[in-house]
């Protein structure tokens, strides 16, 4: 325990290309993976599309820091 570090949101003071790109990852992998694809689907049922889409870049942030 200890070792990851959670920076919070993914906010407009982040890179707008970077973004941007995990925006397109996010919407990419939401076809192809089944576990994030999922998620999504929940998601989206509660929240609108947009934010469904950056919270699954969240959780790929997430997935991808923990390892």
């Amino acid at each position: 325990m200890g070792d990851s570090i959670s920076n919070g949101h993914i906010t407009r003071m982040d890179n707008k290309i970077f973004r941007t790109t995990l925006g397109q990852v996010a919407l990419t992998t939401v076809k192809y993976n089944q576990y994030l694809r999922n998620f999504y689907l929940k998601l989206k049922n509660k929240k609108e599309n947009g934010k469904a889409i950056i919270a699954i870049a969240r959780k790929m942030l997430e997935i991808i820091t923990r390892h």
